[in-house]
């Protein structure tokens, strides 16, 4: 049994971090968390939220500031990083030793690296430096991941593109470790579904993710007005970054339905009710270095997925049941082959077999290896 440490900004969105938390626990593992939660969120979460049963224990520090606050100002960023430390030394303190490992996944855990630390894994998500709400941090985001990146025993990086940035000044410690999903969270509501197709009076096409400035709403509009006889249905939180457009988007379309943000348990509702399934982001450094998490979880209900181009997607265009797509034409003609596609019987099975090669239990065993460990099953 191992003790492990987790470092996440993030409480709200059930990620990836999440997911490892669970599978560490499933294997024998104390698993505690470490994230921050802003004061207005305070009192609602841990009510039901998956974290509070996946964790071993879950650690929150409150955010005094809304993030546009803390990563708009420095004085916000100073103090708020100030009270971050008295609070985690409160909470973990001198008790640092003994965490066999300590999974940190994000820059703002910056002021913690001066601190005696177990052994390190940085867990790297994102080009964190290419976020529109980071740009005035780009300085302190690379100097983070050169400390992180010596102090590391290990990183994992979620997509080629932050595996060869990292391995150029980290060589010998990088190993590619992409996103994955719980396929049989998925499974178990298509079989309580038992071969029922819902209804529909015309075809939908489903995104399921934060709404932000990475989603091409130009694209999507395009495709709206292309497609009348698609209904698009979007559904997530919408940033503060994009909230006046993307009001303006909705009232400029007639068949684009915004239809809010969806609890994790509730997605494979959401994904059954889908023909076809998008991720429609635009082509650019962040974008480049992701590894969706909906791409697996749109596979994982049998669903044809019709995405950006990026390294996940082009690792299964082969198997004809994932479409990258660079130009409005190619998704006009990607959405109508999946949807001929999308009750084919072999492709479905063919689709399934990718999520299922693709478990959040396959990502913390290959994570696991690189750290010596090894498991019976």
């Amino acid at each position: 049994m191992k003790r492990v440490l987790f470092l996440t900004p993030w409480d709200a969105l059930v990620s990836r971090t999440h997911h490892l938390v669970r599978e560490s626990r499933l294997r024998g593992h104390v698993a505690d968390v470490v994230t921050f939660t802003p004061l207005k969120h305070l009192k609602r979460v841990g009510r039901g939220h998956p974290l509070d049963a996946w964790a071993s224990r879950v650690i929150r520090i409150p955010d005094p500031f809304p993030r546009q606050i803390y990563y708009r100002y420095a004085w916000a960023r100073r103090w708020t990083d100030r009270l971050r430390r008295r609070l985690l030394a409160r909470a973990v303190g001198a008790r640092l030793d003994r965490y066999d490992f300590m999974i940190i996944t994000h820059p703002a855990f910056d002021f913690f690296l001066e601190d005696r630390l177990p052994p390190v894994i940085y867990d790297c998500l994102e080009e964190w430096g290419e976020f529109t709400g980071y740009k005035d941090l780009v300085a302190e985001i690379a100097r983070f991941e050169r400390q992180v990146g010596e102090l590391a025993r290990v990183i994992w990086a979620v997509s080629p593109g932050l595996e060869d940035k990292f391995s150029r000044f980290c060589p010998g410690k990088v190993h590619l470790l992409p996103n994955g999903c719980d396929f049989a969270f998925f499974q178990a509501y298509r079989s309580k579904r038992a071969g029922a197709e819902p209804s529909r009076d015309r075809p939908v096409a489903t995104y399921v993710g934060t709404i932000s400035d990475w989603l091409d709403l130009d694209l999507l509009g395009n495709l709206a007005s292309r497609l009348k006889n698609f209904a698009f249905h979007l559904y997530g939180p919408v940033s503060y970054l994009v909230k006046n457009r993307f009001s303006r988007f909705l009232r400029e379309t007639g068949n684009v339905f915004y239809q809010g943000a969806v609890p994790y348990h509730d997605v494979p509702r959401v994904l059954d009710q889908a023909d076809v399934c998008l991720i429609p982001f635009k082509r650019n450094a962040l974008v480049a270095a992701v590894s969706p998490i909906k791409l697996y979880e749109y596979l994982a209900m049998g669903k044809p997925v019709v995405s950006a181009p990026m390294a996940d997607v082009r690792r299964y265009e082969a198997e004809g049941v994932v479409y990258g797509c660079a130009t409005v034409g190619e998704w006009e003609e990607a959405l109508g082959e999946g949807l001929r596609l999308a009750d084919d019987q072999g492709f479905i099975t063919r689709r399934l077999a990718i999520a299922a090669a693709n478990t959040w239990k396959d990502r913390w065993l290959e994570g696991a290896r690189t750290l010596g460990m090894e498991y019976a099953h």
